[in-house]
């Protein structure tokens, strides 16, 4: 799931696992040359731009309040994809019909 800085979450394909076709995909997906992984929970990660604060990137107000919802506290800038967790530690996986829909709702009913 693609969650824009501007504009609504929506859903995306991305290949499955942790190779250089699923980083090549995540980099252009989200614009950047950088990933950084962040483990928000036991069932999903978020990606987003290393480098987000030194190139001034904006704050990602619905990627903030769906980490700050599982208790992180910090503003995740710019584009942000979220993606499942495989079921090997480390490796990515998509999302499932009811993953997706939680991490709906969580962005709309977050204060």
């Amino acid at each position: 799931m693609l969650i824009p800085v501007d504009g609504l979450p929506r859903e995306v394909d991305l290949p499955n696992g942790d190779g250089p076709r699923f980083m090549n995909s995540i980099r252009a997906l989200i614009g950047i040359d950088c990933a950084e992984r962040l483990w928000i929970t036991d069932r999903w990660e978020a990606w987003l731009d290393e480098d987000s604060g030194s190139t001034g990137k904006p704050v990602n107000q619905a990627a903030s309040r769906l980490a700050q919802s599982f208790g992180w506290q910090l503003s995740l800038l710019g584009p942000v994809a979220i993606v499942g967790l495989g079921e090997n530690p480390g490796r990515s996986a998509g999302l499932s019909r009811d993953q997706a829909d939680a991490i709906l709702r969580r962005i709309a009913s977050a204060p």
